[in-house]
C-alpha cells in the first residue's frame, strides 16, 4: 500500500528522525521519485524494531502500537506510530570481583555499558562487555580467563557485577 504520511506520537527521549529510520519503509518526501509503499507485515516489523530499540536504551516497559489514521487508495495511507516510553532503567554501578591482575581503570575502559548509561532489557546485550573484558585479559596472556556476569535488579536500575577468574598467565619464552 502507498504511504501518504507517518506521524509519531509520544516520542520524547529521542529524535523523531532516529525513530523513523527504524521503519523498513520511508515516509514521502518531495525529493524522492515515486511514493513509498508498505505492507502490514513491514509495519509490524517496524513496530518491533522501535520496541527493541527502546528496550536496548533502558525503556523496559515501552509500548509501541501502530494505527491507520486514514486510508486512501490513490494518495496512500496515513500511519500513526504511538510510543508510550514509560520509565527508564539505568545502570547504577559496575563492580568487579575476583582476582583480576588488570587495573580497575583498564577494566572500566573496556566496558561497553557504563554506570549512568541505559540498562538494556535483554541480558544478552551485556555479552559485549563480557567479551571485551575477556579480550583485555587474553591480550595479557590469561588464556583461560572466565568471567561471570551477575545482574542485580534495583528499582529502575541495574547493578552489574563481573566476577573474574583469570587463570594462569601464559608467556612465550622462546621462538
Amino acid at each position: 500500500r502507498p504511504v501518504a504520511g507517518i506521524r509519531l506520537e509520544g516520542v520524547e527521549s529521542f529524535d523523531e528522525d532516529r525513530i523513523l529510520s527504524l521503519l523498513p519503509f520511508s515516509r514521502p518526501a518531495w525529493y524522492r521519485l515515486g511514493t513509498p509503499h508498505y505492507t502490514p507485515d513491514l509495519l509490524a516489523l517496524g513496530v518491533d524494531a522501535i520496541r527493541a530499540f527502546y528496550r536496548r536504551e533502558g525503556f523496559h516497559e515501552v509500548t509501541v502500537r501502530s494505527r491507520l489514521e486514514s486510508r486512501d487508495p490513490v494518495s496512500g495511507d496515513r500511519i500513526v506510530v504511538e510510543v508510550l516510553e514509560g520509565p527508564r532503567t539505568l545502570i547504577s554501578a559496575v563492580d568487579f570481583r575476583g582476582e583480576s591482575p588488570l587495573e580497575e581503570k583498564k577494566l572500566r575502559e573496556a566496558l561497553v555499558h557504563e554506570p549512568g548509561g541505559p540498562a538494556p532489557y535483554l541480558q544478552t546485550e551485556y555479552g559485549r562487555d563480557v567479551y571485551a573484558l575477556r579480550a583485555a585479559h587474553l591480550s595479557q596472556g590469561y588464556l583461560g580467563c572466565r568471567i561471570l556476569l551477575t545482574i542485580r535488579e534495583e528499582p529502575r536500575a541495574r547493578r552489574l557485577v563481573f566476577t573474574i577468574h583469570p587463570g594462569p598467565a601464559y608467556r612465550i619464552q622462546e621462538i
